[in-house]
């Protein structure tokens, strides 16, 4: 091979790897993005009212819990 010919395959060569590279990161990218995606809907938690008895002690329904 003559030396422009070497050239020639270390330009191509080094294009080459640039877009292997870049392929690569970007690929990574998207997967970090759709990995971090839920696969399906939210579920619904309700969340439970306060017993009828705290403490051992009846609630009323008329006298509401005071707040601290």
């Amino acid at each position: 091979m003559t030396r422009v010919q070497k050239i020639i395959v270390s330009v191509l060569s080094i294009i080459a790897i640039a877009l292997a590279v870049a392929l690569g990161v970007s690929t990574y990218q998207v997967y970090r993005s759709v990995a971090a995606q839920p696969l399906g809907p939210r579920p619904t938690i309700r969340r439970a009212g306060t017993p009828a008895h705290v403490d051992g002690f009846a609630r009323s329904p008329r006298s509401p819990r005071k707040a601290w």
